[in-house]
């Protein structure tokens, strides 16, 4: 008899099927940040405003080393 997921399970799955559908690889990179920060906060024990305070912070991060990287190219 099939149980149900756990919130984990549950969580993966979700991200999994957004980041394969994503339209873009842009978008599909976006779902996968924040699909660690959410397990970054999950291991961390702390709620999901945490996940999403991680994900800002990282994705500013990211936007920022892609715009050094950039400036370096020119």
């Amino acid at each position: 008899m099939p149980t149900k997921p756990t919130r984990r399970e549950a969580r993966q799955m979700r991200f999994h099927a957004r980041i394969k559908g994503a339209p873009t690889p842009k978008e599909a990179f976006h779902e996968a940040v924040r699909y660690l920060t959410a397990e970054l906060a999950d291991i961390r024990n702390a709620d999901e405003a945490e996940g999403d305070r991680l994900y800002t912070h990282y994705a500013a991060e990211f936007r920022r080393s892609g715009d050094d990287t950039n400036r370096q190219r020119r």
